[in-house]
Parts: C-alpha cells; structure tokens; sequence
C-alpha cells in the first residue's frame, strides 16, 4: 500500500505527466474549521501539489474500519449549490458525530477497489462521484479540488472537482461514525 504523499505523487503524476516535478507538500488542516467560501479564492499556481490532511483521520487506519462505521450521504438539499456549500455543511452538521475523511481515505479505496465496492456500493452501469472532504488537494490552476473516488460504471478512478463547481444528484459524501475503533 502506497503512503499518503506516494499516492498525491502518483496522482498527481497521473493528472500532470507533462510535470515532471511536482512535489507533494502536505499541510494540516482541520475541515471543521476550515472558512470554506475563504477557500474557493486562494488562488496559487505555483503551489500544484499542495494537499490538506485533516488531523483527526491520522493514524486512522481505514483499511480495517468496520464496514458499518462509513457513513455514504447523497445530499440531495444541496444539489446545485457549489462544493465548498457542501463543505461548509457537513463541517457544522456532522463536524461533531463523524469523521471527514480526506486523502488517507481516498488512497485505501483506491488501492483496493473490491473493499471500495463494499464500502461505497456503486450502481452498474452508471456514474457515481463520492467525495472526500477532509482534504483538498492545489491543482494546476491554482485552486483547490476536493478530491474524490469516481465509479464510471465498471470500474474506480481518482477524480476531484473545484470548491465553485456544482453538487449534482449522482455525487455522494463518505464519512466515518464516531467513535472510532483504532
């Protein structure tokens, strides 16, 4: 299993082969309390692969969580509204009683798709986008992406979308109950 930065650099590497040195910087932040419409304007091109890790998930080890603790939200009262709307609701909403999985969670799924099945249960045949808010992730353009495991109706892709972009119907949340069993 990849760490954490090998996966943004394989990521990354994935979304930006044309750069060939990319550096993943990690930077902690809590989505709680995160100001995120602030976020939808820091705007830094020279900061591609600069990704957030929310504190409260490290040394989680999501590989092993019960199955019954991921918690797969549609939020259909939100669709329309941009991403970082969604942010801001599930920090003050859930921000309590779950866990916002980011990056650490991201990884794990991706890197074992029959595990991610079981957790996320996508339709065959159809799209799902189920986010990750606990970490963001600085893409070429200079803004944030909210990073996001993608079922295109057959098989898994690593995936983001931009804090101003809309939530649509077939995107879904994944967060984690607390307590946490460690």
């Amino acid at each position: 299993m990849l760490s954490t930065k090998a996966f943004v650099r394989q990521t990354l590497r994935l979304w930006y082969p044309d750069r060939k040195k990319v550096v993943p910087a990690p930077v902690f932040r809590d989505p709680v309390r995160l100001n995120w419409e602030h976020e939808t304007a820091t705007w830094h091109p020279e900061a591609l692969g600069e990704y957030t890790l929310n504190p409260a998930t490290q040394g989680v080890d999501f590989s092993r969580m019960p199955l019954k603790r991921f918690e797969i939200l549609e939020l259909p009262d939100l669709v329309g509204k941009p991403l970082w709307q969604v942010g801001a609701h599930l920090a003050s909403t859930y921000g309590n009683t779950h866990l916002i999985p980011g990056i650490e969670l991201w990884s794990s799924l991706l890197q074992n798709e029959r595990r991610a099945t079981k957790i996320l249960q996508p339709p065959r045949g159809d799209w799902r986008a189920y986010f990750l808010f606990g970490s963001l992730v600085r893409v070429s353009s200079g803004y944030w992406y909210v990073p996001c495991a993608y079922w295109d109706g057959g098989q898994w892709d690593r995936y983001g979308n931009w804090l101003e972009n809309d939530w649509h119907a077939e995107c879904r949340v994944v967060l984690a109950r607390l307590p946490l069993a460690r």
